[in-house]
């Protein structure tokens, strides 16, 4: 919603393990790849380039793989040259960048924002789109074990071997970056720190000040984009492969949409796996009751939150051009 603004260029997950090569030319081969001092290196002057918009033709057309990523290099190619033209402001989209966020903030000066999601939301689209995460990942980088990850570190053992219920994967995936998250915000208090459920309720509203502190005019195009993209008679969730990055959604039925999708049992057993870190973000009436669909679009249309005022992937930053 942020790329609505015609003054931001979009770049979406560099740390994605299957990034495009000419935006980003370095190699990264583990999810959520811990970036600082020790190894940034490796990473700068991808970065560097990509948030400025400089592309590397060579490096995406030896990275493809059919005939069809031609296409795709000529658009991103493209699209980059413009934006370099134009002078926009680079806003790099990526949950998987969360362990080298850190990084980037003072290497590249960034603003940073990070979305916090519910516990049960985020297990409920991991559980949706068949999502296993290879905590072996973590295991390899012994900083990021050492530094943000220590306290999982035998449940991160235990679940190594893949065969364990997604669920728990994903209840403990959240508990990993959330815990990190809580870690940030006392960390640093001139990153913001927004819940999805809050700006899911009232996205005009709840977009207007995140503008305003990333310098960027709210105009009437990009409030009018927010609406579109959000409004209620638009899809509940997303259907279809492969998924777009912007899609039109029912914004505040989306949000709730786990209410409705996971069984009891399995709402108790994430709140109670969760425990240790969803009080820092949630209170205990945002686990319940179960409402039915339509109870859930009455009380999204009156507004209603039990939500702890947050000032927040990862994971998005906002980078000014070097």
């Amino acid at each position: 919603m942020i790329a609505a603004s015609p003054s931001v260029g979009y770049i979406s997950e560099p740390f994605n393990l299957e990034h495009s090569r000419g935006i980003f030319n370095a190699a990264t081969d583990r999810w959520y790849t811990a970036v600082s001092e020790r190894n940034g290196g490796l990473y700068e002057e991808a970065l560097r380039n990509a948030i400025n918009f400089r592309y590397d033709p060579v490096a995406s057309a030896r990275s493809l793989k059919d005939p069809r990523g031609v296409a795709k290099l000529i658009f991103e190619y493209s699209r980059t040259c413009l934006y370099r033209w134009e002078g926009r402001r680079a806003l790099l989209k990526d949950p998987l960048a969360l362990f080298a966020a850190e990084w980037i903030a003072k290497k590249f000066d960034a603003q940073v924002l990070i979305l916090v999601r519910h516990p049960a939301a985020f297990v409920n689209s991991l559980i949706k789109a068949r999502w296993r995460h290879p905590f072996s990942h973590f295991l390899e980088q012994p900083e990021l074990m050492a530094e943000h990850l220590a306290p999982f570190r035998k449940e991160i053992e235990s679940l190594v071997d893949g065969k364990n219920d997604i669920l728990d994967e994903a209840t403990l995936l959240w508990r990993a970056t959330h815990h990190t998250i809580a870690k940030y915000r006392q960390a640093h208090p001139d990153w913001v720190f927004v819940r999805h459920e809050d700006l899911s309720r009232n996205p005009v509203a709840g977009f207007e000040p995140i503008f305003e502190h990333l310098g960027i005019e709210y105009t009437p195009h990009a409030k009018r984009t927010i609406e579109l993209y959000t409004r209620q008679g638009n899809p509940i969730e997303r259907t279809g492969e492969p998924m777009p990055p912007a899609v039109r959604l029912d914004s505040r039925r989306n949000a709730d949409r786990w209410v409705y999708r996971l069984s009891h049992e399995q709402i108790e057993r994430i709140r109670g796996r969760s425990a240790d870190v969803w009080p820092d973000f949630y209170t205990s009436q945002e686990w319940g009751p179960r409402y039915r669909e339509e109870e859930i679009a009455c009380a999204a249309q009156a507004g209603t939150t039990g939500a702890k005022p947050l000032t927040l992937p990862p994971a998005a930053a906002i980078i000014r051009p070097q």
